[in-house]
């Protein structure tokens, strides 16, 4: 078999995945949920945004790797590598939970408000294409839409012309409000113990061998 990755990247690549995501949750989850932080609602409203966003980006990051992340643990014969790789699985369906609670629609707004809050410069808004990224319900679709299909897919997420501020609350409410695996799995991610347990059983896998190697 054909391999692309070495055993170390492999570890890498799983370790990531989740170490990535925890360290999103401890730097931004106190501004959506911590009492003390959330008073402040337009700047709850546009972590919310962001937050969206990067659940997004860990759902194409399994969607991408993890085929290729089983292939290699079979191929290397590592049973942890492959529960690990269930567990991304696992943690990727808890994401889709959440997102399914917002409308395509809704989610290019999330969107297209969180790139004016990270990006100097937008380049999309010019073009007569736009790359939109939703999830359907089912995946995670990157797909282009024309610009006046876009501006209207938004505008019908305000039709009352209500300011954004509102509508994003609307829209947080909606997290807010739904009690789904995806907050109790973050909770045990976030515990120093198992943290820990997780560096440890996957690069346990490794062996001196693995650490020399220039690859990975």
């Amino acid at each position: 078999m054909s391999l692309d990755w070495s055993k170390r990247e492999v570890a890498n690549y799983i370790y990531g995945f989740f170490s990535n995501h925890i360290t999103f949750f401890i730097n931004w989850g106190c501004y959506l949920f911590n009492p003390e932080h959330s008073k402040d609602i337009e700047l709850r409203n546009k972590i919310f945004c962001i937050y969206v966003c990067a659940l997004m980006d860990s759902l194409e990051g399994r969607d991408k790797r993890l085929e290729n992340l089983e292939k290699h643990s079979k191929a290397f014969k590592s049973p942890m590598f492959s529960h690990y790789c269930g567990e991304m699985n696992k943690f990727g369906r808890m994401i889709e939970e959440v997102l399914r609670l917002f409308s395509k629609n809704e989610q290019l707004l999330i969107r297209d408000f969180r790139n004016t809050l990270v990006h100097g410069l937008l380049t999309g808004p010019m073009q007569l294409s736009i790359t939109v990224v939703y999830f359907n319900g089912e995946i995670l679709i990157r797909d282009k839409m024309r610009m006046q299909d876009y501006h209207g897919a938004i505008e019908t997420v305000n039709p009352e012309n209500a300011s954004l501020n509102k509508i994003l609350t609307t829209l947080f409410n909606k997290l807010n409000d739904h009690h789904c695996g995806y907050w109790s799995a973050m909770e045990q991610l976030c515990n120093p113990e198992k943290q820990s347990g997780l560096h440890r059983d996957i690069y346990e896998e490794l062996t001196e061998k693995d650490y020399l190697s220039n690859d990975g």
